[in-house]
């Protein structure tokens, strides 16, 4: 990873929630970094939280996570900082490799409160407030979606790419395919689709399953209103 300049240090937050961990480093001189991970969807699981106190503070730093799942035990403390002039991503995040359900999760708040948590919903964030008594019920977070194209990945691709797309509502959805002569080489999608997060695979053919030649391509979607415009490098 290069960065220009002298910098404070790096905080690993999950920016837009999908599950995939990304990277800011600031710089008083040199400005801000986003490294924004916009791999495919993740090939492994997870499970994330946001703690509120109630009776601890707000933000309750210094809660210890301790997380049962796949015969494996991870603990999580909540802090304010991993380095100088960074604050800590309040989230808390574990990843749980091939794990399909999580055994329990105990939460032992700043003020000695303990909580066990069951049968909780992986590949997403649930909101939990704290309470002064054991077993309690967690509540996912709701995120608002908004229209997004990703890069594709990989890029350059040989001989398949993965489009990934995230549509604010429900309706019809338009991903096509140009050449760099602004030509209509293949259509992805062409339908109905819910709001929430999509994919396509796309293998450098045409809509008559031909093979296209290597080079610079863009795909666009369009979804009501909204459209949105990317490049890609396609190397036989």
């Amino acid at each position: 990873m290069y960065t220009n300049g002298d910098r404070f240090g790096a905080a690993i937050l999950d920016y837009d929630m999908d599950g995939l961990q990304d990277i800011f480093i600031p710089s008083q001189d040199y400005g801000y970094i986003l490294y924004h991970n916009l791999g495919p969807a993740a090939a492994n699981n997870w499970i994330g939280f946001d703690l509120w106190g109630t009776e601890s503070a707000r933000d309750p730093l210094g809660s210890l996570v301790t997380l049962y799942a796949g015969g494996k035990r991870q603990m999580r403390w909540t802090k304010a900082a991993n380095t100088w002039k960074i604050q800590d991503n309040p989230y808390v995040h574990f990843g749980i490799g091939q794990a399909t359900r999580i055994d329990s999760v105990v939460i032992r708040w700043p003020l000695g409160n303990v909580e066990v948590l069951k049968d909780l919903a992986i590949n997403q964030y649930h909101k939990i407030t704290e309470s002064s008594g054991t077993d309690v019920s967690a509540q996912p977070v709701q995120v608002p979606l908004s229209f997004a194209l990703a890069q594709n990945y990989p890029n350059p691709f040989n001989p398949e790419t993965r489009i990934e797309y995230t549509l604010a509502a429900n309706g019809a959805v338009l991903l096509e395919v140009f050449n760099l002569s602004g030509q209509k080489v293949a259509t992805l999608v062409d339908r109905m689709q819910p709001a929430g997060k999509h994919s396509v695979q796309w293998r450098g053919c045409d809509d008559r399953r031909q093979p296209l030649p290597s080079g610079l391509y863009t795909y666009r979607l369009s979804a009501g209103s909204t459209t949105s415009t990317k490049k890609m490098l396609f190397v036989r």
